[in-house]
């Protein structure tokens, strides 16, 4: 056999090794999988029932934030389970919480709102329009706190063991056709020209159900720098879109004070000027080559 053969060869096997050993750690993840994503399970039901229980007066603005991303971890849990057992039906447990994830998301988007108006110098300003956002947030939150009084959790307990009983139709061929129906949602989406806002949304939403199930799953094998990078930006373009569409809704109502008014339209097109840099960043990053590759 010649060099250049030789070469051809070890090629050969390089690639046939790397496809087999993604399969060989698709066999070795299947062997595991209905345990991993019975522990994950049970992990998000507690702690999701610990910010049910936890009382009013030690609950934190920060714990908003971390209740929604237990919520969607267990949805991302969900969407596989269900691609893997045809019978689950996701939208019956989504709804369990979904009133909650969405006054929650209400309080969010107003602490969210403060910290973005505080980096720019006419915040103290708008003292009228903070105060009312303080009291909407306020009551706001003791909507929150009626909803949480009236979730029993152990209605999601028995939920959770209904749930674990589909665990048993997951196997290395649909647990593998998951990651590659989300990859190629994700692709299809990134790989457009022109991203609108809404596209952008459900990219962000796409890349962090992938994130969630790939990390359970091949924790010793991170997602590219590339897509770390993306959902960084996207975080931080989803932060200003938020913001200063609520902030037209806000002036839009023509009940504030005129020179406060005045000063908010003004952040407000500096935050949506950024909203759109960020977009230009990110539909620049998305159309150099696909994210999810294996």
């Amino acid at each position: 056999m010649d060099l250049q053969a030789a070469r051809h060869c070890r090629a050969f096997l390089v690639i046939k090794c790397a496809i087999n050993d993604f399969k060989s750690l698709f066999k070795i993840v299947v062997l595991k999988a209905g345990n991993k994503l019975k522990k994950y399970i049970e992990k998000r039901y507690s702690l999701i029932d610990s910010f049910f229980s936890k009382p009013k007066q030690k609950f934190v603005a920060e714990d908003y934030h971390r209740l929604r991303v237990e919520i969607k971890k267990m949805n991302a849990a969900f969407k596989l389970i269900s691609y893997c057992a045809k019978k689950f039906n996701r939208k019956k447990y989504d709804k369990l919480y979904r009133d909650i994830f969405k006054q929650a998301g209400k309080i969010r988007e107003m602490q969210m709102q403060e910290s973005v108006l505080k980096k720019f110098k006419l915040y103290k300003t708008l003292k009228g329009f903070i105060l009312e956002g303080k009291q909407l947030q306020k009551a706001e939150s003791a909507k929150f706190f009626a909803l949480v009084k009236y979730r029993k959790a152990t209605k999601l307990r028995r939920n959770k063991n209904q749930i674990t009983s589909f665990l048993k139709q997951l196997n290395k061929d649909c647990i593998e056709g998951f990651f590659i129906k989300q990859r190629k949602k994700i692709n299809a989406v990134s790989g457009k020209k022109n991203l609108t806002p809404a596209e952008i949304h459900k990219l962000r939403k796409l890349i962090k159900d992938f994130r969630y199930m790939w990390k359970l799953f091949f924790p010793e094998r991170s997602t590219s720098s590339r897509i770390d990078f993306l959902t960084e930006l996207i975080g931080k373009w989803h932060d200003y879109d938020v913001v200063g569409k609520n902030l037209h809704n806000a002036i839009a109502t023509g009940n504030m004070i005129h020179k406060e008014a005045d000063n908010l339209r003004e952040v407000a097109k500096k935050i949506n000027l950024q909203a759109n840099a960020f977009s230009k960043n990110i539909i620049s990053a998305c159309t150099k080559s696909n994210f999810i590759s294996f």
